[in-house]
């Protein structure tokens, strides 16, 4: 069986690569700035940085998620958070998580607007579809790191008291993942799935990324 990051068009494999190699050939520049202004060595930074950024679709590994992924994001900032802590923790890791929830910002009620509308009590739970798992260890080898993903069920309530309990003075990096994340998210979905030069947005970011 398939485990999809568009349903029938792309799979979550190939979305979450693409995206990465998007980053590494273009916006790799940011590991330094984050490691200076953390304090976070820079090895560490490279991976807290290409977990949020490769894995920023994992929520929609979730037995809830067919054909409509909404709300996926959600999700993905907690599992993002819990794999940075088992491989390579750091100052950074919420900050990192904090930007994969955030990738459907721009849409009306995603990513943290969930929380605030507290329209994520209507979310479903989150119970891990283990077709994705070999997915999700093909991409993490990539990155150079192993996933013991901890499978049990998640519940909205369970992401949203994470995220209150969070505490990090330096939460006003967040855009400068997320930035680079939104781009190449975008830029590959376009790729894979067929959506040609009729983005506008992808047109402008085809002048400035390889």
């Amino acid at each position: 069986m398939t485990c999809w990051a568009f349903f029938g068009q792309e799979t979550f494999k190939d979305h979450a690569l693409g995206t990465l190699d998007c980053f590494r050939r273009n916006f790799a520049y940011i590991n330094p700035i984050l490691s200076h202004r953390t304090g976070v060595e820079i090895s560490t930074v490279k991976k807290n940085i290409e977990i949020a950024v490769a894995f920023h679709d994992v929520g929609k590994a979730s037995k809830a998620y067919t054909t409509s992924y909404y709300g996926h994001e959600f999700y993905s900032g907690y599992i993002v958070s819990s794999m940075i802590r088992g491989c390579c923790n750091s100052e950074l890791r919420d900050i990192a998580a904090l930007s994969s929830m955030s990738h459907h910002q721009a849409m009306v009620e995603r990513g943290l607007e969930l929380i605030r509308s507290e329209e994520y009590k209507k979310l479903h739970n989150f119970e891990f579809n283990e077709e994705c798992l070999d997915d999700i260890n093909e991409v993490a080898k990539e990155i150079g790191i192993s996933v013991n993903l901890d499978r049990k069920l998640i519940t909205p309530e369970d992401v949203a008291s994470w995220f209150m309990k969070i505490n990090n003075e330096k939460f006003y990096l967040y855009p400068i993942i997320l930035g680079p994340l939104m781009v190449c998210d975008t830029y590959t979905a376009n790729a894979h799935r067929g959506g040609g030069n009729r983005n506008l947005l992808i047109l402008e970011y085809k002048k400035f990324i390889s």
